[in-house]
């Protein structure tokens, strides 16, 4: 879409004449960055000169249909219009060379450019030339109306445009939108908030639940049934209150709250700029760039799963699909290049459990600033990388479901605790599939989560073991006796 105009004031009538190569510009950037059936709209004033015919007939070749057209909420009055160009056609890289040459003989300036394609070659286009002519005369004949209307206006000032407020009303009324002037929103507390986004989950209770701490081998016996079931996510070392993962909230753009240990709804301290009516779970960590005394960090913002994300309710979907739309969001929202003091914000990258191997595969030795040297995470394509200090387990599958491989068809299947019944996915009644999978609350209560306080628990081979504390080949080998048997 191209927008391009500047004043010309006193000038209006060469408009046209002197905005010439602007439409130039505007029409070989859309040849040039365009796909194969991309479109473009671009605003235009006038279109008498041979030079501005020239140029749209060349748009007319290089795209499937063109048409010309002046909107209801262009100013009657104006010569405004607008180009809209569908479809562009393959192999239009001559016109862009033959465009780039007229651009560069109008910049040096010794000569005008009056006209870019022969007469003979429009002329003998009826249709282009018959659809270029009525459309100037449909488009001027309305200007002389709204010219004319403006003339009476000043003329005689009780005179009222009672059309206008009809029209308001029955554009209203098919759109089904109140007839009332806008207000500011209604300012609510937290709890009356979250009541609205919330709904039927309106025991909010489960916010205060922990995650269940993983220890000892038995720990993930007892909570794990099927490898098959279950994510995770790498999460931060939690080096204050305010880095722990927690549930955060925002009413109104510019306002992100956390909920903090205490029960209580706290604004964050770091900019973000979050869109208004989410609520999600995640956590604020350290990103850094470099390495040893030369390093830095940043506070951002990670996003490891969610209720609502800017007014669009996503508890109910499956986890993988919550997951996406975070990075959808997250990938939204995240201004990089932007001026000013605005923190990153991420979706964490969600793994299968069964590839725990291949997450530590990733991670690289890096030496930070206290000289200690700890495993990261790069964070692509900017050369930054984050130190988990842990991992959050999630489970995809809704607690009365967990998944096997069948030893006869060697297809996973899903097994019913409660009817002792099983399914092949695709084989699953639709009320049964609309209950296999977790909602946000039901993953969000049966989180697991395995600290590393010690540097020793994420070595392929650790010698030096202590009591109850988890290590990554006690859990590498949970995951290969479950693939196995």
């Amino acid at each position: 879409m191209a927008d391009g105009g500047f004043s010309v004031e006193g000038q209006e009538n060469i408009q046209e004449i002197l905005s010439k190569q602007l439409y130039l510009c505007q029409c070989l950037m859309a040849l040039k960055i365009l796909r194969v059936n991309g479109s473009f709209l671009c605003k235009l004033f006038d279109l008498f000169t041979p030079f501005s015919i020239g140029l749209i007939f060349l748009m007319y070749k290089c795209f499937d249909q063109i048409s010309i057209l002046k909107p209801n909420s262009s100013r009657p009055a104006n010569s405004e219009r607008y180009l809209v160009c569908k479809w562009k056609k393959s192999n239009t890289d001559s016109v862009c060379k033959y465009l780039d040459h007229v651009n560069e003989v109008l910049n040096m300036g010794k000569e005008d450019v009056l006209e870019i394609v022969n007469q003979q070659h429009i002329v003998s286009d009826q249709t282009f030339l018959d659809y270029i002519v009525k459309s100037n005369n449909d488009i001027g004949q309305n200007q002389i109306l709204g010219l004319k209307k403006i003339a009476a206006y000043c003329r005689n000032t009780q005179l009222k445009e009672t059309k206008q407020s009809e029209i308001r009303k029955r554009c209203l009324e098919l759109w089904g939108l109140p007839d009332k002037l806008r207000q500011a929103p209604e300012s609510k507390t937290h709890d009356k908030f979250l009541e609205e986004i919330l709904g039927d989950w309106n025991d909010k209770l489960f916010f205060n639940s922990l995650p269940k701490e993983l220890h000892t081998i038995e720990c993930i016996q007892n909570n794990i049934s099927s490898i098959y079931d279950w994510y995770f996510v790498p999460v931060g070392r939690a080096e204050t209150n305010v880095n722990a993962c927690s549930m955060f909230l925002c009413k109104s753009k510019g306002c992100l709250l956390r909920y903090s240990d205490s029960k209580k709804w706290e604004p964050v301290e770091y900019i973000f700029d979050i869109s208004p009516k989410s609520i999600f779970f995640g956590e604020i960590v350290y990103e850094y760039t470099g390495e040893g005394r030369t390093q830095t960090r940043i506070s951002a913002l990670h996003i490891i799963d969610a209720i609502m994300l800017g007014g669009i309710d996503i508890r109910r979907l499956k986890l993988s699909e919550r997951s996406r739309l975070c990075q959808k969001y997250s990938l939204s929202l995240n201004k990089p290049f932007k001026d000013g003091n605005c923190s990153p914000i991420r979706s964490k990258r969600l793994y299968e459990l069964k590839y725990l191997n291949n997450f530590f595969n990733d991670m690289r030795s890096h030496v930070l600033k206290d000289n200690s040297t700890r495993l990261g995470l790069s964070l692509s394509p900017e050369n930054k990388f984050f130190v988990p200090g842990g991992i959050m387990l999630l489970c995809e599958i809704f607690h009365n479901f967990f998944s096997s491989i069948s030893h006869s068809t060697h297809k996973l299947y899903y097994f019913n605790k409660q009817t002792k019944t099983s399914y092949y996915k695709n084989c699953m009644p639709n009320d049964i599939l609309n209950t296999l999978y977790a909602s946000f609350r039901n993953s969000y209560q049966r989180r697991l989560l395995w600290k590393w306080t010690n540097l020793m628990q994420v070595e392929e081979k650790c010698i030096n073991r202590e009591k109850n504390m988890l290590y990554r080949e006690d859990l590498e080998t949970f995951i290969y006796n479950k693939e196995k048997h």
